[in-house]
């Protein structure tokens, strides 16, 4: 899965996505609508960084494969980049290949859950290993060049999906717990009128 999510809070951001992207689509009640991107096109910062200031948004590029664990979130809004990691993408697989910015709400529960850390439990503590897999763990480091935390791709994606309420995830976010009760409210009645008048109410456009 190769996605690039457009925050469409205000108004004018709608139309201009959609100019850029004619295939894109937003599902209620998320803020994001969503456009596929080619998976051979590499995505850096940078790109993240021109598309947020050329539209005046935020964007989220999230792309993971299940067969090989790799996974890319990209994080950026107005024109700066907020966070990107990149893990077993393009330089070798399980392999923390791109590291900068802070560590998401969101990246606690995906790469250092209680489960996560039965990693350690195959280092004994006199193994040479064991103390600097504790500080990765104890602390939530990620460090490029490193292989811990090990990661599940698809379920970290969904993480971070869950976490910033992504159309193409609704069945993961959207009434399935008290998450729920905070999430962001619909987009207005109004702005969907501008956008597309014949389509149903739970799109943008498609």
């Amino acid at each position: 899965m190769t996605r690039i999510y457009l925050r469409c809070e205000d108004g004018s951001i709608p139309a201009r996505i959609r100019d850029r992207y004619p295939k894109a689509h937003i599902e209620s009640p998320s803020l994001f609508a969503s456009t596929v991107v080619e998976p051979d096109e590499r995505f850096t910062p940078s790109s993240g960084e021109r598309i947020s200031h050329e539209l005046n948004t935020e964007i989220i590029y999230l792309a993971f494969s299940s067969v090989t664990d790799s996974i890319q979130f990209t994080h950026c809004t107005q024109g700066k980049t907020l966070r990107h990691i990149r893990y077993g993408m393009y330089v070798e697989q399980g392999l923390w290949e791109e590291v900068t910015g802070h560590l998401e709400p969101w990246e606690t529960a995906a790469f250092f859950s209680p489960g996560s850390m039965e990693t350690l439990a195959d280092h004994g503590p006199d193994d040479p290993d064991y103390e600097r897999l504790s500080e990765v763990y104890r602390q939530r480091l990620i460090r490029v060049g490193g292989h811990h935390p090990m990661i599940d791709a698809r379920e970290s994606a969904r993480a971070a999906a869950k976490h910033y309420r992504l159309t193409d995830w609704l069945d993961d976010w959207n009434g399935n717990d008290h998450e729920e009760a905070i999430a962001p409210p619909p987009v207005s009645s109004r702005v969907l009128a501008k956008i597309a008048p014949a389509r149903p109410w739970w799109r943008f456009w498609r």
